[in-house]
C-alpha cells in the first residue's frame, strides 16, 4: 500500500532528529506558525534559526514555489522563517 506525503514527512523528521544532539525536528505540526499553515518538517536549534524543508514526490512542481512562500511568515513563538529547503522525494519512497 502507497504511503501518503505526510508519514513520509514523519519518517524523515524521525531520521533528521537522531542526526544531531543538538534538534529538534517536528513534522506536520499545526501551531508552529501563525495562521493556519502547517510546514511538512521543521528543524530547531538552540540559538539558530529553524530551518524549514518543503517535501512533495516527484515530479514536485510545486514544491520550490511552496519553500519560497514560506520565507518570511511569523512563527508563533516569534521570529521569521528566514530558510527554507525544497525537497523532492523519489516515487520509489511511496512503497
Amino acid at each position: 500500500m502507497p504511503i501518503a506525503e505526510p508519514t513520509l514527512n514523519l519518517a524523515i523528521a524521525r531520521l533528521l532528529d537522531k542526526q544531531r544532539r543538538g534538534w529538534r525536528v517536528d513534522a506536520q505540526q499545526l501551531g508552529v506558525m501563525k495562521g493556519r499553515e502547517i510546514p511538512d518538517i521543521v528543524v530547531w536549534q538552540e540559538g539558530r534559526p529553524p530551518v524549514l524543508i518543503e517535501n512533495e514526490f516527484i515530479p514536485a512542481a510545486a514544491v520550490e514555489n511552496e519553500a519560497r512562500g514560506r520565507l518570511g511568515k511569523e512563527f508563533r513563538d516569534g521570529g521569521q522563517a528566514r530558510i527554507a529547503i525544497a525537497l523532492r522525494s523519489p516515487p520509489a519512497l511511496r512503497k
